[in-house]
């Protein structure tokens, strides 16, 4: 294939040099303004019917889907979905395009040329020595823009389809029988690099190859190259995850975590489309609504449950622009997933307070909290965590609105240990809080596992500054009445306390 390539390119330029040494000078200048003329109209020609055929591909695919109802209220609110498929075809024919178009107008301009020709008279310098090497030199010229037509496509998708197999390891070694590499290796690598043809497409052909692979998409820029491989990145990642059970991540998992997340974040395409899909379902889900037939997956316990949707909450606010920052925060959760085991924790933890135990006394929960507090679009997920802890001291108490009967002198015990937690540098000393805060729960027969009340120590003093707890005028009945009414407040309260005995 290489051969082929750099034999097709000597012969363009060897027949253009002969014909131009025919020609002469002067009808060469015509001829090279005409095939000038052929390949910028050729670009433009390309430019616009590739996106006219995109726009009809959209409109032939809106007509597909028209029986499928979910699939149809889906493209109406999201218009941008579908428009995709117009652009990605608009980028992948328009080379090709451009090479067509240039093949029907040249043979146009030829005719033309010759007419003018004629009519004008042309004459060529008199001194046969002159008039056959400017022949030459001009049709050399014609030749090497006829080459970049020629190459441009083709040179452009060799290199983009070698890249593409050298960079995409774990996706080839899907494909079975198809030895990809071994192709890549003796044709594909060889013709990207082939002589003539090579140093012509470098020169100018991948300017052009870019500028016909490009389109705009809500109102940016895109380029294939660059979103082909940022689907071929994450792809190729994606598969390598898939292959090891997710207990079982580590580092090179991390890794590849963390280059989905960049390769998501350079394509324009993946970021808009991903993050559009994933706010619509978190907010269908978090209304309670089937998102495109496929209801809110069941997580099991209600703390769970509280957790997972202030991850909803914080999807359903995503977008393009926050969508990258929103991923990379999971990675780095991810990272501290795996780095204390978590992942293998949660596949072998039946109880759900067993895990949280874990979650706390493996130093997981403290270091989640922290990168979630630095982050302030996790403010929902925070107190998700905040709620999920809290409901641990309903579950046994019942309805807060009656812990004023029931658990009065409770509750002003935890109202004095908060007071108590704020130390003499003014800040909350979190070990002090804990202490205290288990003595005074198991004072009142209320026993939770010490790694649990660390969890909701620490979450009930979130409800105030260590500036408000230091303040004097700051009483008992006015913390116990704020604990009370944030209890109270808890997602889904109604549901589990029903079935609390009252004391």
């Amino acid at each position: 294939m290489q051969y082929i390539i750099m034999i097709a390119a000597v012969l363009i330029l060897v027949i253009n040099i002969l014909v131009g040494l025919l020609r002469g000078l002067n009808k060469g200048l015509l001829r090279l303004g005409f095939v000038i003329l052929a390949a910028v109209a050729s670009f433009f020609l390309a430019k616009g019917l590739s996106g006219a055929l995109g726009e009809n591909l959209v409109a032939v695919l809106q007509e597909a889907v028209a029986s499928n109802p979910d699939m149809t209220a889906f493209l109406q609110n999201n218009a941008e979905v579908i428009s995709t498929v117009g652009v990605i075809s608009q980028m992948l024919i328009g080379p090709v395009l451009f090479l067509l178009c240039y093949v029907i107008l040249k043979p146009l301009t030829w005719i033309i040329f010759l007419i003018l020709s004629k009519l004008i008279k042309i004459k060529n310098p008199k001194n046969a020595v002159a008039r056959m090497l400017g022949g030459a030199g001009i049709g050399f010229v014609i030749g090497i823009v006829g080459l970049l037509v020629f190459v441009t496509p083709v040179m452009g998708y060799t290199q983009l389809f070698s890249r593409t197999i050298t960079e995409a390891d774990a996706l080839t070694a899907r494909m079975g029988d198809m030895d990809l590499e071994e192709y890549n290796e003796q044709y594909l690598a060889p013709a990207a690099k082939a002589p003539v043809a090579a140093q012509v497409y470098n020169m100018l052909g991948d300017s052009l190859f870019s500028g016909l692979s490009s389109a705009k998409w809500n109102g940016e820029k895109v380029r294939l190259e660059n979103e082909w491989f940022a689907v071929v990145g994450t792809a190729n990642d994606g598969i390598r995850l898939a292959e090891k059970p997710v207990a079982e991540y580590g580092e090179s998992e991390s890794q590849s975590i963390h280059e989905m997340v960049a390769n998501v974040d350079r394509s324009v395409l993946l970021s808009g489309l991903a993050s559009h899909a994933i706010s619509s379902f978190a907010d269908a889900w978090l209304e309670g609504d089937l998102f495109m037939g496929i209801a809110k997956p069941t997580v099991g316990e209600e703390s769970i449950e509280i957790i997972f949707d202030g991850l909803l909450e914080v999807l359903a606010l995503t977008d393009a622009d926050q969508f990258a920052k929103d991923l990379e925060f999971f990675a780095d959760l991810i990272d501290l997933l795996i780095e204390h085991q978590v992942l293998a924790q949660i596949g072998t933890t039946e109880d759900t307070q067993d895990l949280i135990a874990y979650l706390v006394s493996s130093g997981f929960l403290p270091e989640a909290k922290a990168l979630i507090g630095a982050n302030p679009r996790m403010n929902a997920v925070n107190d998700a965590i905040s709620n999920a802890a809290m409901r641990l001291l309903v579950r046994q108490l019942g309805d807060p609105a009656e812990y004023l009967e029931t658990h009065g002198e409770l509750m002003n015990d935890v109202s004095n240990v908060l007071k108590e937690a704020v130390d003499a540098e003014g800040k909350i000393n979190t070990d002090t809080l804990t202490q205290n805060m288990s003595e005074a729960l198991s004072a009142h027969q209320i026993e939770l596992p010490a790694e649990a009340t660390q969890l909701l120590a620490t979450s009930l003093a979130e409800e105030f500054t260590a500036e408000e707890l230091a303040d004097p005028n700051l009483t008992v009945e006015t913390i116990t009445n704020r604990l009370i009414d944030r209890l109270s407040g808890l997602p889904n309260i109604d549901q589990y306390i029903s079935s609390v005995p009252a004391a």
